[in-house]
């Protein structure tokens, strides 16, 4: 649950973060951005490519990784050849900074709204009123069994 909240807290920063992060002065006259994707397949494939290209900068690696891998989820059962055509025809539209900026506005919120949905269901699980939990302790690790332990001991008469 912990780790939710981690996700969530780094993946509310994408779209703050964006213009700064994926900024970059255009090499010439900046395109119009590109419109909203109309069919699902083809919005998560541009949320996709824009997490990939937010994961590897400096101030958004780590939140883009974890949009990568929401987005790659949400893909996994998309035949690969159609994958494929749909990511060679849609990164082209995603070069300027604008158009990821975009995108990246409108990708986040999925992330978080699943997040958030996540963490109310583990959350309807706990008994009324009861505390939300902390780290679990640190246990011991078991002691390796001895010699005699792994022999099975011999039946005794009745």
């Amino acid at each position: 649950m912990r780790d939710l909240s981690k996700a969530l807290v780094a993946v509310a920063a994408l779209s703050a973060m964006a213009p700064a992060a994926l900024a970059q002065p255009p090499a010439k006259a900046p395109k119009a951005v590109a419109p909203t994707p109309a069919s699902p397949l083809v919005s998560d494939v541009r949320c996709l490519l824009t997490m990939v290209a937010l994961s590897q900068t400096k101030d958004g690696g780590q939140a883009g990784q974890r949009g990568v891998y929401y987005f790659a989820g949400r893909l996994a059962h998309t035949p690969p050849a159609t994958l494929t055509a749909l990511v060679k025809s849609e990164a082209p539209t995603l070069g300027q900074a604008a158009a990821l900026e975009a995108e990246s506005r409108r990708c986040a919120p999925q992330i978080i709204s699943s997040i958030q949905g996540v963490q109310a269901s583990l959350g309807a699980l706990r008994p009324p009123g009861s505390p939300a939990p902390g780290p679990a302790p640190a246990q011991p690790a078991p002691a390796a069994p001895s010699a005699s332990a792994a022999t099975p001991a011999a039946p005794t008469p009745h």
